[in-house]
């Protein structure tokens, strides 16, 4: 309530056709970077024509690298033929990822092939913009792909973004709220990369394990255990409607009932596997709600849970 600071960041918009990158490379947002306002593009390197792996590697080595977010990866209108900015739709070869398929198969594998000189992949983003302002149809499928990276080992964090380009969006919805003790920009950044944080058009969501060793394990953290109680905090402001829990487990619905604004739901939870777990809530649009947030439902997902069910040290994927 009493501070508001700023990081600088672009979304690239590589949108040339050329040899290397024939269908463009999409819309990403990279954050921070150093703003040089008398430079041309603000100081940003060269970002047109490439892959997302040759990208990524003009804004340093791993270690210093800033963020990459995949944004609208699909196509946010239906009925729009024009798929430049989604990413997934085309990849390089005009057919897009398919969720269902593993990375391995012949339509997915390009995300995988390493770049020689520095072995990045294009799949190396850190975060996938899941839900982009107040294309619901476009969460749902979008949280398709991100389960379907999940379940096969690539951590990647969701995100939830308003996408505001003008009066004709509204500000900061969808947000996202991000978890932090105490605000530095560096705490800031690791919080964001290690997926301490949940998307919202307005309920808030507090997802934990209790752990006797230590804190509660949350959102971006992974539990070492197969039996446990699972615990979801739901908040909400009194003109944002929430009316149903959904649990989902390896990217499959496995629990859902009613839940109101103000309760704290216990599901004890035994899984036989190392498995992840996200927690979804929403709500049906209210008149004071639409007319609020117009076009918009709510709904609030969490970040993935990582759990060592056998207990051996290491996080396994479950698969497809």
């Amino acid at each position: 309530q009493d501070h508001i600071t700023v990081i600088y960041g672009s979304e690239l918009s590589g949108m040339a056709r050329t040899a290397s990158a024939p269908f463009t490379n999409g819309h990403l947002n990279v954050f921070p970077v150093q703003a040089r306002p008398n430079e041309f593009s603000g100081g940003l390197p060269r970002h047109e024509g490439l892959r997302l792996r040759e990208l990524y590697s003009r804004f340093g080595d791993s270690g210093s690298r800033p963020l990459f977010q995949l944004n609208h990866p699909r196509t946010v209108e239906p009925d729009s033929d024009d798929f430049d900015g989604n990413f997934f739709e085309h990849l390089y070869f005009g057919q897009g990822f398919d969720p269902k398929q593993k990375l391995t198969s012949p339509v997915n594998k390009i995300l995988l092939e390493k770049q020689a000189n520095t072995n990045l992949r294009d799949l190396d983003f850190d975060l996938l913009e899941v839900a982009n302002g107040p294309a619901y149809g476009h969460y749902k499928r979008t949280q398709s792909d991100w389960f379907s990276l999940l379940s096969q080992g690539e951590r990647i964090v969701g995100s939830a973004n308003s996408d505001t380009h003008g009066t004709r969006h509204l500000v900061s919805i969808p947000q996202n709220f991000v978890a932090l003790d105490e605000y530095t920009e560096e705490a800031f950044l690791s919080a964001v990369k290690e997926g301490r944080m949940s998307g919202s058009t307005g309920p808030i969501l507090k997802v934990f394990i209790e752990n006797e060793s230590g804190e509660p394990k949350r959102p971006g953290d992974t539990y070492a255990g197969n039996s446990f109680v699972l615990s979801v905090d739901v908040q909400a402001a009194s003109w944002v409607p929430v009316a149903e829990l959904a649990l989902f487990i390896n990217g499959k619905t496995t629990h859902r009932q009613a839940v109101s604004a103000g309760d704290t739901i216990s599901l004890p939870l035994e899984l036989t596997k190392d498995s992840y777990i996200v927690v979804e809530v929403n709500g049906a649009t209210s008149k004071l709600y639409n007319e609020l947030a117009p076009d918009f439902r709510p709904f609030a997902f969490s970040n993935p849970i990582y759990i060592d069910a056998d207990q051996d040290e290491q996080w396994t994927a479950p698969g497809l």
